[in-house]
Parts: structure tokens; C-alpha cells; sequence
């Protein structure tokens, strides 16, 4: 795996730069003072605190409602910025309240699991621009994210095999759209983060602590080329 993600390394930077240019866009659609002087001068924390949502709206979002909201969240991007995507999704967490919110609803892990089922991955191929196809992309991670967060896979507990073959068959299904038009539209975080996914929910459902460091951080530059196939073969004779 890590040749792979070396080959595809600079393919993922771009598509992340493009992404994050439109996303920044969209966002001082939503928050107009953001391009302002009186923005630049925030602290980090204040600026986390003018994206969250009110609290007398929070409580009245649904489940899907919250789910929406957070794979289209700009600052869920910040993740990147971070040495791997356990710390990067915990900042994120500590720092914005929809998220927090979504991670703590006792139905989050079914519908988020659902929401994911309901995702045509074959649609990135339709997506001409590239920056909209990192967008997609990013989403399907951001799901795959969620569901490998302990609350959620606690949710999970008896019922981890569903979890597993549902990841696995995107992961199999994005390789497929690879093979089938001779281009990477997945590559790099978008294959690797099932991978890690199906690995922590693998830990759970065999009841064995997790000590590989790739599962544990969900760390893609720690993710070996045998980790990687003993993970998927583990999954596959369930």
C-alpha cells in the first residue's frame, strides 16, 4: 500500500487543493465575514466557534439532517492537516458542536451506515471537474470516518459483520471503476481509509485489541502492503 500511496501522492495533494479552493468559496457564501479583516483577526477557537451551529437549532436537527451537514462541512478538511485522521476527526469533534452532536445520537451509526449504502460510487465517473470529484470522494471518507469513530462502532457491537461487508464492498466496487475506465478515480485516502475502517471494526468484532498503529491512528502512511491484504482476506471469509 505505501507504494501505491507514493504514486498517487501528488494526484491526492492537487485534488485536496482544488477541493479546498471551492469549499472556501461556498463557505464565505455562508459566512460573508469571512473575507473580511475582522475574520482574520479571530483566534483558531473563535473562528470554530462562529461555523458551529446555534444551540437552538442544534437539538432540533435530525440525525440525517446532521449527517448532511457534516460531510458538506468545510472545516472537516482540516483533518488533512493533521498527521493521521484519528487526530485530524477528534479536532474536529472537539471543536464543532455538529459534529460532537452527530457522534452522540444513539441512531447515528444506522443511518449513517445507510447513507452510505445509498451512495452511487459510480457516479464519480460523470464528474468532469476534478475539484468535484475530490468533493465526492471526500464524502465517501468522511462517512467511512464516522463509522470507524468508537461511538459509532459501538453501535455496531453483535452486528460488525454488516458494517465490514458493507465498506468492503465500496472498497471493491472503487477499484472496479478503476479498472473498468483505466483511471484512478480512487486512489490514495479514498481506497486506504476502507481498509483501516474494515480493520477497526474487524479488532471489534474478533473482540482483540487494536495494536497495529495503522488501525489505531487510522494512519494510511503506516498501512503496509501485507497489512493491507491480510485485512481485506480477513474480511472476505467472513
Amino acid at each position: 500500500m505505501k507504494t501505491k500511496q507514493k504514486k498517487s501522492f501528488s494526484y491526492t495533494v492537487a485534488i485536496f487543493c482544488l477541493v479546498i479552493g471551492s469549499f472556501n468559496v461556498n463557505a464565505q457564501e455562508k459566512l460573508p465575514g469571512r473575507d473580511t479583516k475582522e475574520w482574520d483577526n479571530l483566534t483558531v477557537a473563535q473562528r470554530w466557534q462562529a461555523v458551529n451551529i446555534p444551540e437552538d437549532q442544534l437539538n432540533k436537527k435530525t440525525t440525517n439532517e446532521l449527517i448532511d451537514h457534516c460531510i458538506n462541512f468545510d472545516f472537516m478538511w482540516d483533518i488533512f492537516n493533521y498527521p493521521d485522521y484519528s487526530t485530524g476527526l477528534n479536532v474536529v469533534v472537539e471543536n464543532h458542536n455538529g459534529l460532537r452532536e452527530l457522534l452522540n445520537r444513539k441512531d447515528a451509526g444506522r443511518l449513517i451506515l445507510d447513507y452510505y449504502k445509498k451512495i452511487d460510487l459510480n457516479k464519480i465517473t460523470e464528474i468532469s471537474q476534478p475539484a468535484e470529484r475530490g468533493e465526492f470522494a471526500g464524502k465517501i471518507f468522511f462517512l467511512e470516518l464516522f463509522l470507524s469513530h468508537p461511538n459509532i462502532l459501538n453501535q455496531f457491537q453483535r452486528n460488525e459483520k454488516e458494517l465490514i461487508k458493507t465498506i468492503l464492498m465500496s472498497h471493491d466496487i472503487c477499484l472496479d471503476v478503476n479498472a473498468r475506465t483505466g483511471r484512478d478515480f480512487y486512489s490514495g485516502y479514498s481506497i486506504g481509509t476502507k481498509v483501516l475502517a474494515i480493520g477497526r471494526a474487524l479488532d471489534r468484532l474478533k473482540g482483540r485489541g487494536t495494536n497495529d498503529p495503522a488501525i489505531e491512528k487510522m494512519d494510511l502512511s503506516k498501512l503496509s502492503n501485507e497489512e493491507y491484504k491480510r485485512i481485506i482476506e480477513e474480511a472476505r471469509e467472513l
